[in-house]
């Protein structure tokens, strides 16, 4: 009778710890999925006052619920030149979004960076020049004063 005793408290004690770990097990997974339903968000919302024009909306209506890629691609898109924007949000359009794209965006911003200290560097080292031409000292002709007095 002993031996059964100590079986059922065992056994107890086996389940009271299968409970506790699948609860803190719970507990923990719980609160990423709270995070990752939180990363999420809703295209129209993000890109709203981000672009010059609405028809950004149309371009990138197929990524609808933001993962945190396509925010980043949207963050960098928004600080390209308009005409950059425009050609990376219709490929979204015609060939959807791809890490492959987001890689090329982010090679162009950094392109664009470069480009624009190199451009700034060239304006420091340029000398500047004055708008107004001055005009030429003439030198007077005596010839024609000594005509005239000839001909007086």
């Amino acid at each position: 009778m002993f031996k059964k005793e100590k079986m059922l408290a065992l056994t107890k004690l086996f389940l009271r710890l299968s409970i506790a770990l699948i609860f803190s097990f719970n507990l923990i997974s719980s609160p990423n999925s709270t995070i990752l339903a939180s990363e999420t968000i809703n295209l129209k919302d993000y890109i709203k006052d981000k672009f010059p024009s609405v028809i950004y909306n149309i371009y990138l209506a197929s990524l609808d619920e933001l993962d945190p890629y396509e925010k980043e691609f949207i963050d960098i898109l928004q600080n390209l030149l308009e005409d950059t924007q425009r050609y990376y949000a219709k490929e979204v359009y015609n060939n959807d979004f791809t890490q492959e794209l987001l890689e090329k965006v982010r090679e162009e911003i950094i392109a664009e960076k470069s480009s624009a200290k190199l451009e700034e560097k060239a304006n420091e080292k340029l000398p500047t020049v004055s708008k107004e031409i001055e005009p030429l000292p003439t030198r007077k002709d005596t010839r024609d004063t000594y005509l005239f007095e000839i001909i007086k």
